[in-house]
């Protein structure tokens, strides 16, 4: 290779260890839920996405569960957590997986977690037979995989099942 040819070395991103999906079906505890405010992306005509939105808030719950362990040769968890280094903050991290619902308001401009059919906070906590949402701490929920939205990304992702 000569030195006109280093701009033609490609950048690659290091392949994980970490194999979501051995994690599929596996039950983990919920360590955290917590109200959070987060930029509104969906301010744009009729409730559309709105990409260069940066001024708007809104807020959402957000479920954490704990630090996931390793897994033994048969798939059983261990007692050891799964350790990764974070390179852009320079720190050992443990592995989480986390949700977020969106809040509505009320007439009176209220945030109030929304009884629609449709919402999917309500559904969760019906589905974890919990009235408030600080019963959900300690809770068990599964984890399962979604596959990158995008086509040309293999990686899968852990999401809690709601």
């Amino acid at each position: 290779m000569t030195t006109n040819d280093i701009d033609n070395i490609s950048a690659k991103m290091p392949k994980s260890g970490f194999d979501s999906v051995a994690y599929e079906g596996k039950r983990v505890k919920i360590a955290r839920v917590e109200k959070i405010q987060v930029i509104n992306k969906y301010t744009g005509p009729n409730g559309a996405y709105n990409a260069a939105e940066t001024e708007a808030k809104t807020w959402k719950i957000e479920i954490e569960t704990e630090s996931l362990p390793k897994l033994d040769a048969d798939g059983n968890f261990t007692t050891d957590l799964y350790v990764y280094h974070d390179e852009l903050e320079g720190k050992d991290k443990h592995i989480t997986v986390t949700a977020r619902f969106g809040l509505s308001q009320d007439e009176a401009g209220e945030w109030v977690i929304s009884k629609h059919p449709k919402a999917k906070l309500w559904k969760f906590m019906r589905k974890m037979g919990v009235e408030k949402l600080s019963q959900l701490l300690g809770k068990h929920v599964t984890l399962i995989t979604e596959p990158s939205t995008d086509q040309s990304d293999d990686r899968s992702y852990l999401r809690i099942a709601i």
